[in-house]
Formats: structure tokens, sequence, C-alpha cells
């Protein structure tokens, strides 16, 4: 804790400083923090994404798009930025569930594995589908590591790739 207090008030106090000395970082915190500038300059918190965000509503508009989706990955192509959206109009409702339903099991078998985690993987599962309100961000990585740390202990994996994992362990 003293660690972490004194390294807290360090970089506060350089926050400080370059938030009144330095254009470039002031724009790049009032970014970072907009809902509070906003919150304690107007009154409300609010930010411009949000405002956009509102406008950006796009369903697919046939039954097959809904289904297995378009396909049509490249650039802003639908003009959103939801998740649930864009993950709908690129693989459609099949999609959607299948890449919805590794997560729930990443869940599921993490939390198997380690029952002591149990509200970590519950809370990582909740936060997977409150992020896909706003971008359909990918939350794999996070389960990337659990998978990495089991993989050591795994007999299964270790009968795949005896040398490798030999090598790897060493």
């Amino acid at each position: 804790m003293a660690t972490f207090s004194l390294l807290l008030v360090f970089f506060s106090v350089a926050g400080v400083l370059l938030y009144n000395t330095s254009e470039y970082f002031r724009g790049q915190l009032m970014f970072a923090f907009e809902g509070f500038f906003n919150y304690f300059n107007k009154g409300e918190f609010t930010t411009g994404s949000t405002e956009v965000l509102q406008t950006m509503w796009r369903w697919p508009e046939d039954d097959k798009t809904w289904i297995i989706g378009s396909g049509r990955y490249g650039g802003f192509v639908y003009s959103t930025d939801i998740g649930y959206c864009r993950l709908i109009l690129y693989s459609g409702l099949i999609g959607f569930v299948t890449f919805a339903s590794s997560f729930v099991y990443y869940a599921y078998y993490f939390a198997r594995k380690y029952p002591r985690y149990f509200w970590l993987f519950l809370f990582y599962l909740a936060m997977t589908f409150i992020v896909w309100l706003k971008v359909s961000t990918d939350i794999l990585m996070i389960y990337v590591f659990f998978f990495w740390f089991t993989a050591e202990e795994s007999d299964h994996i270790n009968g795949i790739f005896p040398e490798a994992t030999a090598e790897l362990c060493e």
C-alpha cells in the first residue's frame, strides 16, 4: 500500500503539472476524462461519443443478414460502433450466439477449475456483455492468460506436444 500511495501521489503531481504546462497533455486528459470534465464544468455527465452512439443503432434489413450476417467487416461499413449491432450485422444471430456462447463457456470452465475465483469469472462475463454495448471489443485476451496458466497443468496438452511442452516448462 505504501508503494501504491507513493506512486499515486507522484503521478497525481506529474499529471497536474503536465495539465497546466502542456497543451497536448491537457487535450489528451480532457478526452480521456471527458465525462468528468463535463460534469464539473456543465453539471451533467455526458460524453461526445455517448451522444453520437445514440444515433448509431443499425439492425439488419433482411432475414439473411439477421441469420448469417453479411460478412462485410471492412472499415466503418455500417456506420455503427455499437458492439451488438456490429456483431449481428457481420455474422448474424448464428455467429453472435456462437461467439457469445464461447465467453459463457470460458467463464463457466474457469469458474469450475478455480472455484475460489468464481466471482472474478462472473465479473469477466458481465464485463464482456456490458462492453459490447459500446464496441464489440475482443475480451478474449483476458481468458488467454488463464488458458496459458492452465496449459502447463494439462496432461492433454502434454500428451499431444511432449517435446514442445517440456522445452517451455524448462
